[in-house]
């Protein structure tokens, strides 16, 4: 087995690791790197040119199969560069987080075409002569997986992205407890062994912090979180339940919400009586779902006669098209995405119309990646004969915790001893 990282081995995001046998390779992830924080994400339009990517399916003998561990961009923005007919194997979480996406958030871009499959947790798939086990991991975003690959006697467990300060830490046991002392190599996800990135709350901890925001707001409160994030969309919806007012989700929220009901339990629901729908302009709309709450509708309007009753989905989108540059008195926006995106200029203009209106914009947020202590631990459950880092700018600090780290550099093809 011989084990190649494209791209991913000393940066955060663009991962493309390639593991091959004789006669099957296979890719894990394709994703798009991440720009610098002063430029927008990707273009909207077109097709983006990743020589990476391309050489990656211009070789000789063909790409068996890719296996993408969840949606985010970082690792899934690349697909279209998938050429036809190859599968795609992805938990259904990751499908339908990626349909959420393409319609809600570039609905103005062409429908990606690609060979769709679904891989169930710990259901073992046959790719030529390599095995494939999916498990559920906790993320940011739902349906992330992690990836257990099994060739030529070797094992190599692929960490994904995740974290064990979520909710769902019972995902990870059940990963832990069937690759313990039994993996090769493990490649590691090492986002916070950066130097800029800190430990932070667990979900639970958010939870009772934006709590006490919501309940010491004297107006409306403004969520600024990806819908995409189900722990996090858990943590607003508790919030502003136990602070006794209703959570206006958008159309956008509302789908992701629909997408999963029934797939995870005790999930809310946008016809739950706490939850009210609204529509941003020019928002998608998807009438056979929005007819399921529409009784639950609600008008930028009405939220803001009684804006004190409410805590709203918000994206800096909105100023313009919805509140039409100007946030209601006494506003209170509060921010849970990485704090590195405050440097981007549509954030900065929201924090700027926040003050404007003599409000509050608050910072509360927990990262979807492994804090290094709680890596410490993941590694030491695993027991793998060797470590190699991926996701992190920072590849020398798995050499300092780790004495079996080996550390490649993107291109390098390196067989599995």
């Amino acid at each position: 087995m011989k084990l190649t990282i494209h791209r991913g081995a000393n940066q955060i995001g663009g991962n493309c690791v390639e593991i091959a046998t004789d006669s099957t390779r296979i890719i894990l992830d394709v994703g798009l790197p991440l720009p610098p924080l002063n430029q927008p994400p990707q273009p909207k339009r077109g097709r983006v040119t990743d020589d990476v990517i391309k050489a990656v399916f211009d070789k000789p003998q063909p790409v068996a199969a890719v296996l993408l561990s969840h949606a985010h961009l970082d690792h899934s923005g690349l697909l279209d560069h998938v050429p036809p007919g190859v599968p795609v194997w992805m938990s259904k979480g990751t499908s339908k987080m990626l349909m959420a996406a393409e319609i809600f958030a570039n609905p103005e871009k062409k429908r990606l075409e690609i060979n769709e499959c679904v891989l169930p947790p710990r259901s073992p798939q046959r790719i030529g002569n390599i095995m494939v086990t999916g498990y559920t991991v906790n993320h940011s975003v739902f349906g992330a997986m992690a990836f257990l690959i099994e060739a030529d006697g070797k094992r190599v467990l692929y960490s994904g992205d995740l974290r064990l300060h979520g909710r769902t830490q019972g995902m990870t046991k059940e990963l832990t407890a069937d690759a313990a002392g039994k993996v090769d190599v493990l490649l590691m996800e090492g986002t916070h062994f950066s130097g800029d990135r800190e430990p932070g709350l667990s979900e639970e901890q958010l939870g009772e912090e934006i709590t006490k925001d919501i309940r010491s707001a004297p107006g409306l409160v403004l969520a600024c979180f990806s819908p995409t994030h189900l722990d996090r969309f858990v943590t607003f919806f508790r919030a502003t339940k136990a602070s006794g007012r209703l959570f206006a989700a958008d159309h956008y929220t509302a789908f992701v919400l629909h997408m999963i009901n029934g797939e995870v339990p005790r999930n809310p629901h946008p016809s739950a009586k706490e939850v009210r729908v609204f529509g941003p302009r020019g928002q998608a709309r998807i009438p056979k779902v929005a007819s399921r709450y529409e009784h639950n509708e609600i008008s930028l309007e009405d939220i803001l006669r009684e804006p004190s009753r409410y805590v709203m989905i918000f994206r800096p989108s909105m100023l313009g098209k919805d509140f039409k540059g100007k946030l209601p008195d006494g506003v209170r926006c509060i921010y849970s995405y990485w704090t590195g995106y405050l440097a981007k200029q549509d954030f900065r203009i929201a924090r700027a119309k926040v003050e404007e209106a003599r409000g509050v914009f608050v910072e509360r947020h927990t990262s979807g990646h492994i804090f290094e202590r709680d890596a410490v631990e993941f590694v030491e459950d695993v027991s793998p004969q060797y470590i190699i880092p991926i996701h992190t700018t920072d590849s020398y600090r798995f050499r300092i915790l780790f004495a079996n780290s080996v550390l490649l550099k993107d291109g390098v093809v390196w067989e599995v001893p």
